[in-house]
């Protein structure tokens, strides 16, 4: 049985507990276990308490004497283990604790309202709104207990709800709920249904609660549940304890209709009563058209967008600058649930869905349907869930070089690679604004040619037929409209709140980043001089991700430069010679063949020493790289090693990592044996790496020269003035997102929302000062360049596009037989795609008509997303086996592993070993019959449909991987 854990892993896990210096270590959180016994009932209920850790949990391998050991030592490192355990149970309970009751104990002090200053500011600003609320309640429940509001359908729907708590917690949830949701969306506007049912989700778990906490005789496992109350992690948790509450209070299931009537009554209350002394209110109510882009065209309209009257609410703009100010200097404010642990995650359960965490209950899978669940309660997913654990168990501390220089830069509010700068940007200057009629009119003149153009060529074709052309009824120019002087200047209004509503949104978005940089600071500084562990779960694909949601090596270069693994090894002959490729990769020159990044690094030398000797100041040459915290570790550790005189024995603790090259095609091209296509990304051995992004821009740049040509009066000038638009600046960088996500499924939207992005960034137009004419343009030519990008890819990767093909008809013919479609990957993980039809209809609230969603296993099949997602979550199904596979044959070896996704990390020395298993664990998995299991595994559960034959494959020899060094590199 997996429980049961061999000596080599607890020699391990001795020897990394051993390390740590727990006295020392434990002011970091400001944790005392020396009375841990008297405060903790888990510690009084056995002498042996390692021993009885270890069978409550079952969590960390038996530590059995090793060779030469005493039974002293032994003992020693099993107590030690014990007070790790402690602390790390310590450190969960506390976040539990201070995540969800916060507030309440501050709520619980309102006594101390008059010693005001004593108080945090931030506290102190909501504790402003907290006594309104209340006593509004308290008179709304008056007259609900009085019968005063009548028999109206409203006060029949949330009455009966609200008398069930006291106002102080009904207070407490609106008002924390309100600012959790402002808070989290950057104060952009949130959505009233979102927080109306978020907040009616709270009340009714803690109406459950507090029904069975009058119950004075109640049995010990209720007095457990309820021990849980204040420990639910999010939103979706709140279902599953409602109904395990509801069971026991044996309450009726709340309606979706009368959720939202309670959760809008108490957001209205508190609209009415959160304000200041001057009487403007802290949140804003606005109920305005909305625009809603579809997944699909309107049968009706044949539009791909629909406008809606939608209500939203935010901060009242000045307030809010006013708490964010406030928010960012009260780091507890931004406390995440999930933390890094001090101790390796408790073993994966696929039978109970647990592990992780001791006390919290993080969830196995993500985004899992029931049937899903089922299936893998009783699956043999032992290779899927020993990856799991391996992946946790890897030990990772905080870089000090790294820290403190992201610390400095912090502080001295510098604006250097991912660090946002801390003020926001002023709004537009009204003098700014003056244009002259023509500019102003500019785009309604356009708009004017094109229906000329249109209609002169409507005549000209009638003419052709011999037909008598009939002219639009209402005229394309008002015949009647004033003539205006084309040069006159004048204020443009429309232009000046376009250019404020851009300028604050772009705040909203830096404000965003500056909470984000904060979490990720304190929690870096909680665990400076920690040993941390990431546990991870998986998605329903099987893709591995840390749960700890803010720092981990799954965030971006910040997290990443920021962190190093715990264990250090010995460069050894080859370790040095990877760091140095390492760091020519972070600055974006892995097109060259490896000696030459070597080289490349040691051409730039000087600029390393001085980039690690003075790193905020002089030229900061770091700061140019692609990645540059990322670029700034690795530096630091050249330098190290080459000063201690003896590289190969230098210590190094840097994770370097191995990336593949455009990886959903390289799985694309060994699933179609696809010659053409594998060459392109690097499944045959070349002297160079190939780009499959610059062989793309090449086919797209000659697209575009050639329609940059095309006449004003060609069928496809709207093409040719695209072309024009963005002729000189499509560059890689345009269009490498596109050709990344092109293999899972990116739409024509999203290909165009990302090109977009990124002419934003060429053409500098992300300054505030684009006006709403070229901006269209500009939409319009990233539609363009993006039709363009697909197309040329298609032509590239023909193998690629019919595998897509076959796996899209596939899941079509499952779906219109009102199945999901499902599969089970090589290790064993069964997958089923949970997309369904979601059905809606209106309830109408105090506020505003809501349309509430209903998600369901029950519910019709979505036939249109079952199609179009399943070649994406196949491919994706597949590069989570290949890192699985690779996974489990570093564990073979005790070879510290780590992976996101398609990158994989380990110590320098060990790259060249990590570089021949990957390769391995692909040919392995390329020479099982994939597509032919999965088409025999279809026609066996729909014997009734007759799927197509499989596409057509290549002769690519799929054992050439091995030898093929830049296959990942």
């Amino acid at each position: 049985m997996r429980a049961n854990a061999s000596a080599m892993d607890g020699a391990v896990l001795a020897e990394k507990l051993s390390e740590q210096k727990y006295a020392a270590n434990t002011s970091a959180f400001n944790i005392s276990t020396s009375n841990a016994a008297n405060d903790d009932i888990f510690f009084q209920q056995s002498n042996d308490e390692f021993a009885f850790l270890r069978a409550k949990f079952d969590a960390l391998p038996e530590f059995s004497g090793q060779l030469g050991e005493s039974a002293e030592e032994t003992a020693e490192k099993a107590a030690q283990a014990a007070a790790m355990i402690k602390r790390q149970l310590k450190i969960e309970e506390a976040q539990l604790l201070e995540a969800s009751d916060l507030y309440q104990e501050t709520f619980k002090n309102l006594a101390k309202m008059g010693r005001g200053t004593a108080m945090k500011s931030a506290q102190k600003l909501m504790l402003q709104w907290y006594e309104p609320l209340v006593v509004a309640l308290k008179k709304e429940i008056l007259a609900i207990r009085a019968g005063e509001l009548g028999t109206s359908s409203h006060f029949q729907h949330y009455g009966p709800y609200l008398v069930q708590l006291p106002v102080e917690k009904l207070a407490v949830i609106t008002l924390t709920t309100m600012l959790n949701c402002t808070l989290r969306n950057g104060n952009t506007g949130t959505k009233l249904v979102s927080i109306a049912m978020e907040i009616s989700d709270m009340v009714e778990a803690e109406s459950h609660v507090f029904y069975l906490k009058q119950e004075k005789e109640a049995p010990f496992w209720q007095k457990k549940l309820l021990d849980t109350s204040s420990r639910v992690a999010n939103v979706r948790a709140l279902n599953s304890f409602n109904n395990r509450l509801r069971k026991v209070a044996k309450g009726e299931m709340w309606t979706d209709a009368a959720k939202a009537k309670v959760g809008t009554k108490l957001i209205d209350v508190l609209l009415k009563t959160a304000v200041d002394d001057k009487g403007v209110s802290a949140f804003v109510y606005s109920n305005n058209f909305y625009v809603q882009k579809l997944p699909y065209a309107s049968k009706q309209t044949g539009q791909s967008m629909a406008v809606k009257r939608m209500g939203f609410v935010h901060m009242e703009p000045a307030k809010f600058l006013e708490f964010s100010k406030l928010s960012l200097k009260d780091s507890t404010l931004l406390m995440p649930r999930y933390l890094p642990m001090l101790v390796p995650p408790k073993r994966w359960d696929n039978r109970e869905f647990s592990g992780a965490y001791f006390t919290m209950k993080a969830p196995m899978m993500k985004a899992i349907s029931a049937q899903q669940r089922m299936a893998v309660r009783h699956g043999e997913l032992n290779d899927v869930l020993d990856a799991l654990d391996y992946l946790g168990q890897t030990g990772w501390r905080i870089n000090p070089v790294v820290h403190t220089v992201i610390k400095d830069a912090w502080a001295a509010k510098l604006s250097i690679a991912e660090l946002p700068g801390a003020d926001p940007l002023p709004m537009p200057e009204e003098s700014a604004c003056f244009r002259t009629v023509r500019e102003i009119n500019a785009s309604k003149e356009r708009y004017y040619a094109r229906r000329e153009a249109e209609e002169e060529m409507k005549k000209k074709a009638a003419e052709e037929r011999g037909e008598v052309y009939t002219p639009p009824a209402v005229p394309i120019r008002d015949p009647n409209a004033v003539i205006e002087d084309p040069d006159e200047v004048r204020f443009d209004e429309r232009f000046y709140k376009y250019l404020c509503s851009r300028v604050a949104k772009k705040n909203g978005e830096m404000h965003s980043i500056r909470c984000d940089v904060t979490i990720k600071l304190n929690i870096a500084e909680k665990f400076k001089d920690e040993v941390m562990f990431f546990p991870h779960n998986i998605d329903f694909r099987g893709r591995a991700y840390p749960i700890p949601p803010n720092l981990s090596h799954l965030g971006n270069d910040f997290c990443r430069g920021i962190m190093m693994f715990d264990k250090a090894k010995k460069l050894g002959p080859v370790g040095l010679r990877w760091l140095k490729i390492h760091v020519t990769n972070l600055f974006g020159n892995n097109k060259i063949s490896l000696d030459d990044r070597v080289k490349w690094a040691d051409a730039n030398m000087d600029k390393i020493r001085a980039s690690v000797a003075e790193p905020l100041g002089g030229e900061r040459w770091w700061s140019t790289a692609e990645e540059p915290f990322q670029a700034l570790a690795a530096m630091a550790e050249i330098v190290k090693a080459i000063d201690s005189g003896n590289p190969e024995e230098y210590m190094c603790s840097l994770a370097v990592h191995q990336d593949g090259s455009c990886n959903g095609l390289q799985h694309y091209a060994g699933l179609g044996r696809d010659a053409q296509g594998g060459a392109a990304v690097n499944l045959v051995p070349h002297d160079v790496p190939q780009d499959v992004y610059s062989k793309v821009l090449t086919k797209v740049l000659a697209k575009v020269e050639a329609d940059a040509e095309l006449p004003d009066n060609d069928p496809r000038a709207l093409e040719g003035i695209c072309a024009r638009i963005v002729r000189g600046y499509v560059s890689r960088k345009v269009i490498k997102q596109t050709v990344m996500t092109s293999v899972y499924g990116v739409t024509q939207s999203g290909a165009r929302a990302q090109v977009e992005a990124r002419l934003h960034e060429v053409l500098q137009l992300d300054n505030g000062t684009i006006t709403p004419e070229r901006e269209k343009e500009v939409s319009a030519a990233a539609a363009y360049l993006a039709k363009l990008t697909l197309l040329s890819l298609s032509e590239m990767f023909s193998s690629a596009r019919g595998i897509m093909d076959w796996l899209g008809t596939c899941a079509k013919l499952v779906a219109q037989h009102d199945s999901a479609m499902s599969w089970v990957t090589p290790l064993g993980l069964p997958v089923i795609q949970p997309y369904r039809k979601i059905q809606q209809h209106t309830v109408s609230t105090v506020m505003q008509s809501i349309t509430l969603t209903e998600h369901s296993d029950l519910l019709p099949i979505s036939l249109s997303k079952q199609k179009s997602a399943f070649p994406p979550n196949f491919v994706h199904s597949m590069d989570a086996t290949h890192m699985m596979m690779t996974c489990l044959k570093m564990k073979k070896l005790g070879l510290t592993f780590a992976a996101v996704h398609d990158s994989y990390w380990t110590h320098p020395s060990d790259i060249p070993v990590m570089n021949d298993l990957l390769r391995e664990a692909f040919v392995e998995l390329y020479s099982l019959p994939l597509l032919e299991d999965l088409r025999d595994s279809l026609e066996m559960r729909f014997p009734d449909i007759d799927f197509p034959p499989l596409p057509e494959r290549g002769q690519l020899d799929i054992n050439l991987v091995k030898s093929s060094q830049f296959f990942f590199h």
